[in-house]
């Protein structure tokens, strides 16, 4: 069972075996039964019910939905491509993960209101998401770097009103595009987005108070718009 989603996510792979014992119901005993490190449906029945999709599980369905992967999983795309070049370049790969992802996020006192927006790394502790992207510091191990190299990726999150820009969405590209350049590394855009997302900004919204509005052509915005009267 692969409760990440992603093929590629070992860490996340859980071994189970049916035990049958007579008069019993089949059960599910873990590959690490008898250490603490036991997976979560050990001696549970074969046959009992699945809980409910936590959010991310709910989420990771919804960007399969859109045919795309989840923002989250491209950690894992990026370990599965590296090894496949590593297999693929007759040299022994390293030990352990090829792959190590620091999350970036917004700096504190930074919002997308901020003149100049910047981002830090997030260290251990998870980054805050308030916007439609996610942004990495990506420290990959390749057959040319064996010792490790650093890239910035950036992604929409479909899952995040539809993977629109708005002015956030902006602001954190912005930033992390700025960050990059700082630390002179390659920038990496996945996209996976519908576009910008159409709307009155506030300012916009302000100024027409008061004012009563009506379409040109029945409800297409697009097609222009009169002022009717003035309230």
């Amino acid at each position: 069972m692969n409760w990440a989603g992603h093929e590629s996510d070992l860490g996340s792979v859980q071994v189970y075996r049916e035990h049958c014992a007579a008069g019993q119901p089949a059960v599910y005993i873990s590959r690490h039964a008898d250490s603490a490190a036991a997976y979560p449906l050990h001696g549970k029945p074969v046959l009992c019910p699945y809980g409910p999709l936590q959010e991310m599980q709910q989420r990771r369905l919804a960007a399969r939905r859109h045919r795309t992967t989840f923002c989250f999983d491209f950690p894992d795309v990026f370990e599965n491509a590296l090894r496949g070049i590593w297999a693929g370049s007759g040299l022994q790969a390293p030990q352990g993960a090829l792959v190590q992802a620091c999350a970036l996020e917004m700096a504190p006192g930074c919002s997308y209101k901020s003149a100049e927006p910047a981002v830090e790394a997030a260290g251990d502790r998870a980054a805050r998401q308030e916007e439609g992207m996610v942004a990495w510091r990506l420290t990959l191990r390749t057959p040319e770097a064996p010792f490790s190299r650093m890239v910035v990726a950036i992604a929409n999150d479909i899952t995040f009103n539809s993977g629109a820009f708005g002015p956030r969405e902006d602001a954190m590209f912005r930033a992390v595009t700025e960050y990059a350049l700082q630390q002179k590394l390659p920038l990496v855009y996945l996209a996976a987005n519908s576009g910008a997302r159409v709307g009155l900004a506030n300012e916009v919204k302000q100024c027409l108070q008061g004012v009563c509005l009506g379409w040109t052509f029945g409800h297409s915005y697009v097609k222009g718009h009169l002022i009717l009267e003035a309230k």
